[in-house]
């Protein structure tokens, strides 16, 4: 399973991805508590599902919610534990290793106001997988309780392409190739990653592959109330698609 390889295997080279992603860690939180904000949630806990290396969890940390952020790889794990300790945030924050599938198994005391998804993080497995996980979720949190899934790629937004492009990020260089597999309805994204040195020719360290199904607007509300959400929107805000739900 690709999941497998790109976020554990060579998690050392998702990193990379990940250590871009920071640049825009603030921005991100920010819409989000704004989000949580318009619904009443101005405090409480916050559960970052698929959380990585807690960019989003370390970043609402900040704006006094308690987050527990859950991810698989035990790589991003140790250093979303890490940043939160060097920023002074661990009482803020919890992290947990776990596998978010079977996430009916981790004992958790706490009921949260709020769950996350960021990043496309639905779509990874299948259609029923993702219901199943919603609906795992919609069981740990409060009643009247929210789901923002942020940072969605939607099928809507996308023509049968094949894209490849360049991103310059401190000493690496990471082309990217993009594709759409319209049968599937899967884009598949494989990241080409290079480290620069001095005027020498650049040194390749890998790739990493993603495979994502895009789900059109309708098909997402459709499986977000499957899972037993209700007041379901999607819409835009600052150019960021994100669904909001209620329990």
């Amino acid at each position: 399973m690709w999941t497998e390889e790109t976020f554990r295997k060579k998690a050392h080279l998702f990193k990379i991805i990940m250590n871009y992603k920071w640049k825009f860690a603030e921005r991100d939180a920010s819409i989000i508590r704004k989000i949580l904000s318009e619904l009443g949630i101005y405090r409480g806990n916050i559960l970052d599902v698929m959380c990585g290396d807690g960019r989003i969890a370390i970043n609402l940390a900040k704006y006094g919610y308690n987050v527990t952020g859950i991810d698989f790889s035990s790589d991003f794990i140790r250093d979303a534990i890490n940043k939160s300790e060097e920023l002074g945030l661990s009482n803020e924050t919890n992290f947990i290793c776990f596998d978010v599938r079977k996430l009916e198994s981790l004992k958790l005391s706490t009921r949260f106001n709020a769950a996350l998804l960021v990043w496309s993080s639905l779509g990874y497995y299948s259609r029923e997988e993702d219901i199943a996980l919603l609906r795992k979720i919609n069981k740990i949190v409060k009643p009247g309780g929210i789901l923002v899934i942020f940072d969605i790629l939607l099928r809507d937004n996308y023509e049968p392409f094949q894209l490849f492009s360049l991103l310059s990020y401190e000493k690496y260089q990471i082309y990217s190739l993009e594709k759409i597999n319209s049968a599937r309805n899967k884009l598949v994204r494989i990241w080409y990653i290079y480290r620069m040195q001095n005027d020498e020719n650049p040194v390749y360290l890998g790739e990493l592959r993603v495979e994502l199904i895009l789900y059109s607007q309708s098909e997402l509300i459709s499986i977000v109330k499957k899972a037993g959400w209700k007041q379901i929107m999607i819409r835009q805000v600052n150019g960021i698609n994100c669904l909001i739900a209620q329990k």
